[in-house]
Formats: C-alpha cells, sequence, structure tokens
C-alpha cells in the first residue's frame, strides 16, 4: 500500500525508501513490524506507542538521553516562520494602516493575548529559572518585554534556558501547541493558518498538531507521531 507494489523479492527498505512516501524512521517502524523473527517485532503496545505518542513517555524539559527527530533545520524554519509571519501582519494590519483603520487583534503572536511572561509561566517553572542579569528571570523578562520592549520578537526560540533551539521534541512541540490554546490565541487571527503551516513543517520529521479535545467548544491541541 506504500509504494504500490508487492516488496516480495524486493529489498524492502530500498524500495519503501525510494518511494518518497516515507521516512526513515517511518520505514524502521514497517519493517520491525515485518520482520521475520517474532522476537525481533515490537514485544508490547507500550513499546510501540512510545513511539507513536513519545509525550506520554518523556519529560517535556529533557532530552532523556534520546535522539530528537525534529532537525535544527526544521527548528530554524519554524521560528523563521513565525518570526516572519509577525512581521509580515504588523505591517498589513498597524503599520501601514491609520490609526482608526488598525486591527492589532489580527496579528498572530507566539504568546497570543499573553504577554511573554505569562505565557511561559504555563509552560516553565519561571520562578526557577535562572537569570542572566543581576535579577530573577521574571524580573528580566518584565524588564525588557514589559517596561522596555527591547527584546526582539521571537527572543524565546534561542534562550538556552528555555531549550527550543536545541532541547527536546516534546519541549518545542508543547511550546507550540500552548501557542493554540483558546486561553492564549487570538480567535481574531487566523490562527488556524499558522497551525497548517507549522504542521507542514513538522510533518517533514513525522509529527503533527491535532485536535485532542475541547474546552468550552474550543479546540484543544496536542501532537502526536504521524506515519
Amino acid at each position: 500500500m506504500l509504494v504500490g507494489r508487492s516488496p516480495v523479492g524486493a529489498d524492502v527498505q530500498r524500495v519503501l525508501m525510494q518511494s518518497g512516501n516515507v521516512t526513515e524512521l517511518q520505514c524502521s517502524i514497517v519493517l520491525k513490524c515485518l520482520s521475520s523473527d517474532p522476537n525481533e517485532r515490537f514485544q508490547t503496545c507500550d513499546e510501540l506507542l512510545s513511539i507513536l505518542m513519545p509525550q506520554h513517555q518523556e519529560n517535556a524539559n529533557t532530552n532523556c538521553g534520546k535522539e530528537n527527530r525534529i532537525t535544527e533545520v526544521t527548528r530554524e524554519a519554524i521560528f523563521d516562520y513565525l518570526i516572519d509571519r509577525n512581521r509580515e501582519e504588523l505591517n498589513a494590519y498597524v503599520y501601514q494602516q491609520t490609526f482608526s483603520s488598525q486591527e492589532p487583534e489580527r496579528v498572530f503572536y507566539y504568546s497570543g493575548r499573553r504577554d511573554d511572561l505569562t505565557f511561559l509561566s504555563r509552560l516553565y517553572d519561571v520562578e526557577n529559572l535562572p537569570s542572566d542579569e543581576a535579577l530573577t528571570f521574571e524580573n528580566e523578562i518584565i524588564k525588557h518585554t514589559i517596561r522596555n520592549h527591547d527584546f526582539e520578537y521571537g527572543w524565546v526560540f534561542h534562550d538556552s534556558r528555555l531549550h527550543l533551539d536545541s532541547g527536546s521534541d516534546e519541549n518545542l512541540l508543547k511550546f507550540l501547541c500552548e501557542m493554540f490554546h483558546p486561553v492564549v490565541r487570538s480567535e481574531e487571527s487566523d490562527w488556524e493558518s499558522v497551525k497548517e503551516d507549522i504542521n507542514n513543517l513538522l510533518r517533514v520529521d513525522s509529527y503533527e498538531i491535532y485536535e485532542s479535545g475541547k474546552i468550552s467548544v474550543r479546540s484543544v491541541f496536542s501532537y502526536r507521531y504521524c506515519l
């Protein structure tokens, strides 16, 4: 079904990879399931679930010694996309409009309707994060993003304390899902389009953000491994 032909009598791995329909990791899962030796197949549902739904198995703030699937290339593409989209929408809905015609609520921010500190507090134990200055992390962020606004938009992506550019997949995925939480997102923004664009980037590395439930009839999102 994956390649439109029978793999019998052929190098199954080569046929699968040449089809362009599967990633290397997906190919390894298929081959493990098809192994002629039962002992080499997945032995339990939990073993397979740890691959398909890793958020149930790993801590979101550490690598847990496991190799990340989301590459540096994909991470940078996501960060660049979010920064560029914010800049384009600010120009379209705010800067190029007269004051009476401005629509700042239509601009998509990763922190949505929240300030950076409030948003990050939903994901991190901000009280115990270190500061690069003679301040607490909280006061550092208040100083630079609320009082003075001298941190550039997107500063979070490469802050080593937040582990978004080099931490675990789960750390980044939880951050991305939180952007679309109904308590965070601006319903006036085109957040659904942002989610689809992010998914197009994530699926290269076999992840996707999906609707996992609802709160007060509004969609809540989680992430999963996608075959």
